[in-house]
């Protein structure tokens, strides 16, 4: 928001409803049938005269708070699109209401964080690990009665909970919040850390991740370096890559130099490339890379292969109807 582009909007704004174009062009807008809908970041150059052509509402991040987005995601994602009723969208919203306040609280009174978070930015990871959880193929069924319903939703937003509000903290915060979740959720296991534990969705239970890895499988056609030994980070993290990419969202693995972030991430796509019909497209960032690498283009592929075109600004091609994702290594 400026001056110099409030000035080319002035006569769309006004009463004439005319789009004055450099070249002298001017084009008559249908203020019946037309709306303009604008976001700005915030509005601190704005005058008192854009702010009333504008008709603005500006409501500051502090103040608005995340609670809007929650119950708009409810009643969109949760209600509409997984099928739930009212009833249990009123059990999820109670849970939030209940809890992620004092989660917040707690991460920025007592935790340190690798990445700076805001409120909003911790919640809505929330809501995105909920949001594949709670798919229909992974068991969930609305139609159950509530007794039962609402036990499994809760060990949900549970999990969700912890990998989003905690899940950005650095490692040493981690027993802490282990105790502090422990004594908020009576849900889990006695032993070792919350996030040693998923939620097995045959019977929605708490099982700890060292019962789903596998044994290691060594191939003397496997170069050393790509040799990957499954640990209990390895399939944890994994998990979460795999289903944030279920719905669409990005990820970020943070952490120390050689902790294994790159890894398991190149391994997990690997992996997925058959099960989740997707193309992984590495760039690797280094202090070396300049800024605007928009041009980058992967290679061609060979003659006689159909390519779609997906998101070209981010550099993506996919074959047939694959899905292109986009792997970024920064060092």
């Amino acid at each position: 928001m400026d001056a110099i582009w409030i000035e080319n909007m002035n006569t769309v704004l006004d009463d004439n409803c005319t789009l004055c174009l450099p070249n002298g062009e001017r084009i008559k807008l249908n203020p019946t049938t037309m709306r303009a809908l604008f976001e700005v970041q915030d509005l601190s150059v704005a005058s008192p005269a854009t702010v009333s052509r504008c008709g603005m509402v500006y409501m500051p991040p502090e103040e608005l708070g995340w609670q809007p987005y929650v119950t708009t995601w409810i009643d969109v994602k949760f209600r509409t699109e997984r099928g739930a009723g009212e009833e249990a969208a009123a059990y999820l919203h109670s849970l939030f209401n209940e809890h992620v306040d004092a989660g917040l609280n707690w991460v920025r009174r007592k935790a340190k964080e690798s990445v700076p978070s805001v409120d909003i930015n911790l919640v809505t990871s929330c809501t995105f690990i909920l949001h594949a959880l709670l798919a229909p193929e992974r068991g969930v069924d609305f139609s159950k009665p509530t007794e039962v319903l609402h036990p499994q939703l809760l060990k949900l937003f549970v999990y969700s909970f912890m990998w989003s509000i905690g899940g950005n903290m650095n490692a040493g915060a981690w027993d802490p919040w282990d105790g502090w979740m422990r004594d908020r959720f009576p849900v889990f296991p006695s032993s070792g850390l919350v996030f040693d534990y998923f939620v097995d969705s045959s019977d929605f239970s708490f099982q700890p991740w060292s019962k789903c890895v596998p044994a290691f499988e060594y191939s003397a056609a496997t170069p050393y370096f790509e040799m990957l030994v499954p640990t209990l980070d390895t399939v944890r993290y994994s998990f979460l890559l795999e289903v944030l990419l279920e719905v669409q969202k990005s990820v970020l693995f943070t952490g120390d130099t050689g902790v294994g972030k790159s890894v398991i991430v190149a391994d997990s796509l690997a992996r997925f490339t058959e099960t989740k019909n997707i193309v992984p497209v590495t760039i690797y960032f280094s202090a070396q890379v300049r800024a605007n690498i928009r041009g980058a283009r992967p290679a061609r592929p060979a003659r006689g292969h159909r390519v779609q075109q997906r998101q070209p600004w981010r550099g993506v091609e996919s074959e047939g109807d694959r899905e292109g994702v986009v792997c970024a290594y920064y060092s």
